[in-house]
């Protein structure tokens, strides 16, 4: 980053953009007394990013954009091979006739097309393309949990939180959006993180 106290306000609001990137957040005293402007200044180039999407606004700076929930269809082609490897792997620790809740997800689909048919689990999900895999094994129960369904490809809102709160389960298999070490399980919106979370 350029130790010139005062950049041309689009140069500096690209060297702005390049910290955001790499720190995932900026505080807009700091860059105001780096760049020797005003806080004013600052807000105004975090403002003009907010618009184009590059930044969310917070209070004293900004922090990067909660990343985009790619479409299903996407999502089911990417990393197929992981994807099989880690649902052989699960499928090898479920026991006979286990009730199993799986949560709606690309991972969790690779997992209900492995499930062995011989274990006789019962599957529970909110994911329609789930339910449909599952109820291809034979001696394998399926419920489908109701609900608006969501981009993600599984049922949310008050119908599938009411189900799920009066469900029990010896496994569950959650369906994350992503995970990160520090601040734990991520969903992409409020309805989705309210299931998940009554799930568990």
């Amino acid at each position: 980053m350029s130790s010139d106290p005062s950049p041309l306000p689009a140069q500096r609001t690209r060297q702005i953009l390049e910290e955001l990137r790499q720190q995932g957040r900026v505080v807009a005293a700091e860059l105001a007394r780096r760049y020797a402007v005003s806080e004013d200044s600052i807000r105004r180039d975090l403002r003009e990013l907010a618009a184009q999407g590059l930044c969310q606004r917070v209070y004293g700076g900004a922090v990067l954009p909660p990343p985009k929930e790619r479409p299903l269809r996407e999502r089911l082609t990417r990393d197929r091979g992981d994807k099989a490897e880690l649902a052989a792997r699960v499928c090898a620790l479920l026991q006979p006739g286990q009730v199993v809740l799986l949560d709606a997800g690309s991972t969790n689909l690779a997992i209900a097309q492995q499930l062995p048919a011989a274990l006789g689990l019962t599957v529970i999900t909110n994911a329609p393309q789930i339910a449909t895999a599952a109820s291809l094994l034979e001696g394998t129960s399926v419920q489908l949990i109701g609900g608006r369904l969501a981009s993600g490809g599984g049922a949310v809102g008050a119908e599938a939180l009411a189900q799920v709160q009066r469900l029990r389960a010896d496994v569950y298999l959650p369906g994350p959006c992503a995970v990160d070490g520090d601040t734990g399980v991520w969903a992409m919106d409020a309805e989705e993180a309210t299931l998940k979370r009554a799930m568990v």
